[in-house]
């Protein structure tokens, strides 16, 4: 009968613990609360370069804060270029109820580095404070997109509704 090590179990139980913890730190998906100087100066624009750049001087930046799509991927990118013309048009759709960014992960790796993302396309939904409600990784449709706000409680209208109805 062999003898109980209990030294060699603590051993193996403290390495697991520790690839446990660094496999979670790996793949925690979770970006920072966006601030609105980050993003607000240049949310209306159809460049997605002039949307990865703010000036915390800016006007824009003491705007009212609105929630906030974050699209990550790459010009170059399939996927990502059937995305352009979704953002293009819910950025002119839904102006002044939610902004629609685009960060071009291999032009500007920087500002892309806190979202931690693993594939492009992905999309980070943001609420008005800028705290993560939700991401996807892939192509997303319009529909999707305005489903995904639906689900947290949002009901935007269409600007030309919003005119009509003035």
């Amino acid at each position: 009968m062999k003898p109980h090590h209990p030294v060699k179990g603590s051993i193996i139980a403290l390495v697991v613990a520790a690839v446990i913890l660094v496999l979670h730190a790996k793949y925690s998906h979770t970006a920072p609360p966006l601030e609105s100087s980050d993003v607000a100066a240049h949310a209306e624009s159809a460049d997605p370069e002039d949307l990865t750049s703010s000036s915390p001087d800016s006007p824009a930046a003491e705007q009212i804060s609105l929630p906030k799509l974050v699209d990550l991927g790459s010009t170059t990118c399939i996927p990502c270029k059937k995305m352009a013309p979704i953002l293009d048009i819910l950025r002119e759709e839904f102006a002044g109820q939610f902004d629609v960014l685009f960060i071009d992960t291999r032009q500007d790796q920087q500002a892309a580095a806190p979202y931690r993302i693993r594939v492009i396309p992905t999309q980070v939904f943001f609420d008005e404070k800028g705290n993560e409600l939700f991401r996807h990784e892939g192509f997303y449709s319009r529909q999707d997109i305005l489903g995904a706000w639906a689900e947290f409680g949002y009901a935007f209208s269409l600007a030309d509704e919003d005119a009509d109805a003035g």
